[in-house]
Order: C-alpha cells, then sequence, then structure tokens
C-alpha cells in the first residue's frame, strides 16, 4: 500500500472500486478548493466575464428591434446549419 501525505493512493494488487471513488472524490475536493481560493473572483475571472456579457448589451444596443423574430430566427437556423 502506497501512502502519500496520509492519503492511500494503491494497494499492491488492482485498487479497489471504493479506493477508486475515494480518490476521485478527493480529487474533487481539492479542484473544488483550488478553483474557490486561487481562480474565482481574480483579475482575470472578472474580465472573462465581461468578455462573455459586454458584446450581448453591444449588440441589444443596436439591433433593429423591429426585426428581433427574424434576426433570432436566422441566427437559430445557422447555429443548428452548422452543428449538423
Amino acid at each position: 500500500m502506497i501512502i502519500v501525505k496520509g492519503y492511500v493512493i494503491m494497494s499492491q494488487t488492482y485498487p479497489t472500486h471504493e479506493e477508486i471513488q475515494q480518490l476521485y472524490e478527493k480529487l474533487f475536493e481539492m479542484r473544488l478548493d483550488k478553483w474557490l481560493n486561487h481562480e474565482l473572483f481574480t483579475f482575470q475571472w472578472f474580465l472573462l466575464l465581461a468578455v462573455l456579457i459586454f458584446p450581448w448589451f453591444i449588440w441589444w444596443r443596436f439591433v433593429d428591434k423591429n426585426r428581433i423574430v427574424q434576426i433570432l430566427l436566422f441566427g437559430a437556423l445557422l447555429s443548428i446549419l452548422v452543428v449538423f
């Protein structure tokens, strides 16, 4: 059995399902902790949020409101055609 920082990594044989599940849970906790403490609400996070939202405000300001249904349907049709 290999122990690293108090966590069982593997036994001498193939790992059991429980061992693999424990490692996945620990990995999830570590990733969540890293995201919450080192990535969320950083300058890059706010910049990405602005880059994702700001173009929609610009589009909404300049779009022809009389033809909004036609424009959205055309965009949806193009999206469907591109995917398939």
